[in-house]
């Protein structure tokens, strides 16, 4: 227990010393970690839905047979 006290008023020394940049910039990356793993967790966290799903031959159909062109690269003047 003592060792676990005197790690806390060590880091407490440590904090109090830095600077206010440092420990709002500390604070906002906290903050901004929290927020980005909340909306991972909300929108990303679950597998894909079973009909969004498609076969391997038709994503490899789509990405390696190019479509043609439907106007012409460049403009005509």
């Amino acid at each position: 227990m003592a060792a676990l006290t005197f790690r806390q008023r060590r880091w407490r020394s440590a904090w109090s010393r830095s600077s206010p940049l440092a420990r709002e910039i500390t604070w906002v990356l906290i903050l901004k970690f929290l927020l980005l793993w909340m909306i991972w967790w909300a929108f990303f966290s679950d597998p894909p839905a079973r009909h969004m799903q498609l076969e391997l031959s038709q994503v490899e159909h789509r990405l390696l047979i190019p479509a043609s062109p439907a106007e012409p690269a460049h403009a005509e003047r």
